[in-house]
C-alpha cells in the first residue's frame, strides 16, 4: 500500500511523463502542474495537468472491513483508502500553428500507448522532482497495484461546468483522464494476532463426487439393472458416478435424512432400501439423492463435512392389496406408511379390455386425512365390473404384477366394484 504522498507522486509521474514527448512535438513546449487559467495566463506553448476531482474506487472501497475488533480499541489492520483521481489536460500555443492539437495528439498517443505508470516510471519521476515537493518519502511504486490512465469522455455540459464554475476562465482545449486506482494506507501498526499453537494442513487431491446415473435391481435372482422406471422399498438402489468413495466416511442423503451405505466403491455405491433406507424417508413420492463425504482433519479426530454431489432423483411407489371395495368405496392397505397431507389418487382400469369402446377408467383423488398402512377412498359411478387398481402417491404410482414368463402385465391387484 501507498503512504499520502501517493497522489502528488502520480500526477509527478505523468508530468514526468509527457514532458519530454510535449517539447519534442513543438517547440518550446513543455509539461506544466497549474490551475488551467493560470496555464492560459502563462502563454507558454504545452500541456497542462490539474487534479479536479478525487472519487473513491467502487471496487475497492470495502476490502479492508472491518479493521477494528468489535469494541473499537484493537486495530486488526491498517485502513486503506482506495480513491481514483480525475485529470484534466489543457493545451495551450499558437491556435495559427495548431499548437494546442499538436500537443493533444502527442499525449494522447502517449497514454495511450503507455497506459500503465509502471514502477520503474514512478521511481524515476519521485528521482527527478525538486528537493521542495517533498517527495522523496513516496512509496507509490511498491503498491500492490499499479496505477492505471484512461479517457474520461466528458460530456458538453460536463465540460462547461468546470470552466465557468470550478474554473471560472475562458475554456481551452481540454480532455480528461482517469487515473485508477491509488491505494493510501495508514501509519497505524495493528495489534498483533494470538499466534496459532499448531499447525496442520490437510491436502486432499479430489474434486468432489459426481453423480450420473441411478438404477434399481428387485430382489429376485436374476432380476435385470433397471433405471428411469419407478423404485419399490424392496429393491436395491444403485448410484453409479465418479470420485464416490471420499478420503473418510462417505455418506448419501435421501431427502433429508443422512447415512452411511454398507457398500461403497469409487463409481458405484449400493443401497439396499429395504434395510438401510432411513424409517424418516419410507413414504412414497420423489426422493433425491446426493453423496456427501467427509475430511478428517486428525486434531481433533471428528470428521468435518467435505465434498458434495450434485442431486438426482428417483421415484419410491408404494405396493397396495385390495382389502375392501364397494359402489362407494375402496380400502387399500400399503406397504409405506402414509402421512397426513399426502395426495393420494385411486386409479381404476377396466379389465379386461372389452372387444367393443369404450374402456372404462376412472380416477379419484383424496388429501391422506389418517396417518398409516391403509387408505379408504371414496367413489362414485363406478360402472360394476373388474378394475386393475393402481395408487398414486405424490406422483410415485404403484407397479401392476408383471408375468415374468411372458412379460406382459397381469391383471392383478384387481378389485370387483359390485
Amino acid at each position: 500500500m501507498s503512504n499520502s504522498l501517493a497522489v502528488a507522486a502520480v500526477t509527478q509521474t505523468l508530468h514526468q511523463l509527457l514532458d519530454a514527448p510535449v517539447g519534442s512535438a513543438v517547440g518550446g513546449a513543455h509539461a506544466s502542474i497549474l490551475r488551467p487559467d493560470e496555464a492560459a495566463v502563462a502563454g507558454v506553448p504545452g500541456v497542462n495537468i490539474f487534479l479536479y476531482q478525487v472519487v473513491p474506487n467502487g471496487s475497492w472501497r470495502n476490502e479492508d472491513l472491518p479493521t477494528r475488533t468489535e469494541d473499537g480499541q484493537g486495530l486488526l489492520n491498517r485502513p486503506r483508502a482506495a480513491i481514483d483521481l480525475h485529470y484534466l489536460f489543457t493545451f495551450h500555443g499558437s491556435e495559427k500553428a495548431f499548437e494546442p492539437q499538436r500537443i493533444l495528439g502527442t499525449v494522447v498517443r502517449i497514454l495511450h500507448a503507455s497506459p500503465i505508470l509502471s514502477r520503474a516510471a514512478v521511481r524515476a519521476a519521485i528521482l527527478a522532482a525538486d528537493s521542495g515537493t517533498g517527495l522523496s518519502g513516496s512509496d507509490l511504486a511498491d503498491d500492490v497495484d499499479v496505477v492505471r490512465v484512461t479517457p474520461l469522455p466528458l460530456t458538453l455540459e460536463e465540460l462547461s461546468k468546470l470552466w465557468s464554475v470550478v474554473f471560472q476562465a475562458k475554456y481551452s482545449l481540454s480532455v480528461a483522464y482517469l487515473a485508477s486506482v491509488v491505494l493510501l494506507e495508514g501509519d497505524e501498526t495493528p495489534s498483533p494476532p494470538i499466534p496459532v499453537a499448531s499447525h496442520r494442513v490437510v491436502v486432499v487431491p479430489s474434486t468432489g463426487p459426481v453423480l450420473e446415473k441411478l438404477s434399481s435391481q428387485a430382489v429376485a435372482a436374476g432380476s435385470p439393472v433397471v433405471s428411469g422406471v419407478p423404485v419399490l422399498i424392496t429393491d436395491t438402489l444403485i448410484i453409479e458416478g465418479r470420485g464416490l468413495r471420499g478420503p473418510a466416511a462417505t455418506h448419501v442423503r435421501i431427502g433429508q435424512t443422512l447415512f452411511t451405505p454398507a457398500t461403497v466403491d469409487t463409481s458405484r455405491i449400493v443401497v439396499d432400501l429395504n434395510t438401510e433406507l432411513p424409517a424418516a424417508e419410507q413414504r412414497a413420492g420423489v426422493k433425491v439423492v446426493q453423496v456427501i463425504q467427509d475430511i478428517d482433519f486428525g486434531t481433533p479426530a471428528d470428521p468435518h463435512r467435505g465434498f458434495e454431489s450434485n442431486a438426482l432423483p428417483f421415484m419410491l411407489s408404494p405396493i397396495v392389496t385390495v382389502t375392501l371395495a364397494t359402489h362407494t368405496q375402496v380400502v387399500l392397505s400399503v406397504n409405506l406408511p402414509l402421512t397426513v397431507g399426502q395426495r393420494a389418487v385411486l386409479l381404476l382400469s377396466q379389465t379386461p379390455v372389452p372387444a367393443v369402446p369404450p374402456t372404462r377408467a376412472y380416477a379419484f383423488p383424496k388429501i391422506v386425512d389418517a396417518a398409516g398402512a391403509s387408505i379408504t377412498v371414496p367413489i362414485s359411478g363406478v360402472v360394476a365390473g373388474d378394475y386393475v387398481v393402481r395408487l398414486q402417491v405424490d406422483g410415485a404410482e404403484s407397479p401392476i404384477d408383471i408375468d415374468t414368463t411372458t412379460g406382459l402385465y397381469k391383471d392383478t391387484p384387481k378389485v370387483s366394484i359390485p
